[in-house]
Formats: C-alpha cells, structure tokens, sequence
C-alpha cells in the first residue's frame, strides 16, 4: 500500500514550527499558539499582521475583501427582494456564497 503523501502549508515558507502546538513567525519573530493538527492562529496571523493576502482562508478572504459596488448592491438586493416575495424563495437561499 502507497504511503500516503503530506501536504506542505504556504504557512513554512513564513513560519517555523518550534513544538506541536507553536509557530514561530520568521517575520516578526513572534511565538504563536496553534492546536494540534492546525496552523489557523499562524495563517490569522501572516494574512492580519503581515498582509500575506496568499495566506487568507476562504472565510477570511470573503469577509474582508468582498466589497460591492452600491449600484450593483441596489439592484442584487432588489432582485433578492423580489425573489423572496414573488418567486417564494426562503431567505437561507441568499446566505450561501
């Protein structure tokens, strides 16, 4: 049976894994707390402190760079509005990306 090949984070390219459960910021030289299995704090971390944009979660990504035109926002909201009342669409339809 193949072993089963490991994946290598963008996040060692920018951080130093020191123990199980630290990073340490090859930037800044920070030490930062990370649980068992993941690098979310370091990658929180690169992408808010040190703008490595490259490093951002889907979620993170989204919620920080989706900026909408407010002409296009007036329409989309308008279409959704409509959507809702005439085509009887719920509203959990529009919370998904």
């Amino acid at each position: 049976m193949p072993e089963k090949r490991q994946r290598i984070s963008m996040v060692h390219l920018y951080a130093t894994k020191q123990t199980k459960f630290d990073y340490k910021c090859n930037i800044c030289a920070k030490v930062i707390r990370c649980s068992v299995g993941t690098n979310a704090s370091i990658r929180r971390h690169l992408a808010n402190i040190h703008e490595l944009t490259n490093l951002k979660s889907k979620s993170q990504a989204l919620k920080n760079g989706a900026k909408i035109d407010p002409v296009q926002k007036t329409v989309l909201d308008a279409t959704v509005i409509k959507a809702i009342i005439i085509d009887g669409r719920p509203f959990t339809d529009f919370k998904k990306q």
